[in-house]
């Protein structure tokens, strides 16, 4: 899919509507119209990517510094406990960054997902031996 069938690129062209919270030059901040929760955000870049790991480096920062600007917005408007944060591309092949307050007395679903999701993790066996763990770590740190 190309920017132009892409519905976050549309939203960004005003040719689809949306309830913005956010906006600056480069990101738009929007009202997931299936939120998890009760004031559930997208962040997306402007610019049409796919996947987090093909922003630049200046267009992740400008994208985390708007979702913590909508985080503190959300901390101002409503009485959050905590707010998950991921990066997403799948659904929508365009990069958003999903901001889902839990309100303090409220579950989510996404709340659920992710402590069993902690479970599964949690009762996983290591499937890397001690030395194939150090290999990935120097893999990683001299790639």
């Amino acid at each position: 899919m190309d920017e132009r069938d892409c519905i976050f690129c549309r939203i960004v062209k005003g040719e689809l509507p949306a309830r913005k919270v956010y906006e600056d030059e480069d990101v738009i901040g929007l009202l997931d119209i299936q939120p998890f929760s009760r004031g559930h955000v997208l962040v997306i870049p402007k610019k049409h990517v796919v996947w987090f790991h093909e922003m630049s480096e200046e267009l992740t920062g400008k994208v985390f510094k708007a979702a913590n600007r909508i985080s503190q917005k959300m901390k101002k408007a409503y009485d959050v406990e905590y707010i998950d944060l991921f990066a997403r591309g799948m659904r929508i092949p365009h990069v958003h960054i999903f901001l889902i307050p839990t309100m303090k007395g409220e579950k989510n679903v996404f709340d659920m997902f992710v402590n069993m999701f902690s479970y599964v993790q949690e009762n996983l066996t290591n499937p890397f031996s001690d030395e194939e763990m150090d290999e990935i770590a120097e893999k990683l740190r001299n790639a």
